[in-house]
């Protein structure tokens, strides 16, 4: 089943599409300026994706569950990811997730990330899972990842600048070419990832703590 919402529509709200288990492709109009939370969660024969340009954050659970997404294209406006706190023992003690990505894309074949070119920061844990354990404290974090992502490709006019901490932990990623715009690799951001070699460009001036920590790393090109 194929989807595309006309333009006239300019808000959806949240889990529009969840557990729509035959949907396979969903354009969504540019002229969407609100997405809720979950909207194509579980959405288990979701191939592809698209982020519409006027959304900067995208919402908690958009592709949870989506096991056989195999592209998602990032719109140039996105700036985060949502972050969303649960009351999960009682008032004074919760758990914060990223979850936006979590469980998408095939296992078999995995998952491209398409980057917009006017996109200047990749966020922070974008396609990792946090979770403090329901102790609300940074050093109870669970941090793991969606493996899936195989693939990042950056338009040829990219305006990327940063990488967020833990961006790509843990991904299948086995080679990445950065943009000639990228000024600063987030700690942590590629670690225990399956990167064999990385094209580092120029422009590059802060490679943070861990950034690359126990990948499968065996060739820089600068």
């Amino acid at each position: 089943t194929n989807i595309e919402i006309p333009k006239n529509v300019i808000e959806m709200g949240n889990e529009v599409f969840m557990n729509c288990t035959s949907l396979e492709e969903v354009v969504l109009p540019d002229t969407i300026t609100s997405l809720g939370y979950s909207v194509f969660e579980g959405c288990s024969s979701l191939k592809s994706a698209n982020i519409p340009k006027l959304i900067t954050v995208i919402p908690r659970d958009t592709f949870y569950n989506c096991s056989s997404l195999l592209t998602i294209d990032i719109s140039e406006n996105v700036t985060g990811v949502t972050e969303i706190n649960y009351n999960a023992i009682n008032a004074t003690h919760y758990y914060e997730r990223y979850s936006t990505f979590l469980n998408a894309g095939s296992k078999s074949t995995g998952v491209t990330l398409n980057i917009g070119e006017k996109v200047e920061s990749i966020p922070d844990y974008f396609f990792s899972y946090v979770d403090t354990n329901g102790l609300g404290t940074a050093d109870d974090e669970v941090i793991s990842s969606n493996v899936n992502l195989v693939k990042v490709n950056f338009s040829n006019n990219s305006n990327l600048k940063t990488i967020g901490t833990y961006a790509f932990y843990r991904t299948k990623l086995t080679n990445i070419s950065f943009p000639e715009s990228l000024i600063d690799i987030g700690a942590s951001s590629f670690s225990e990832s399956s990167l064999t070699s990385v094209d580092i460009s120029d422009s590059v001036t802060t490679i943070n703590s861990m950034a690359f920590y126990k990948s499968s790393l065996v060739k820089i090109n600068f």
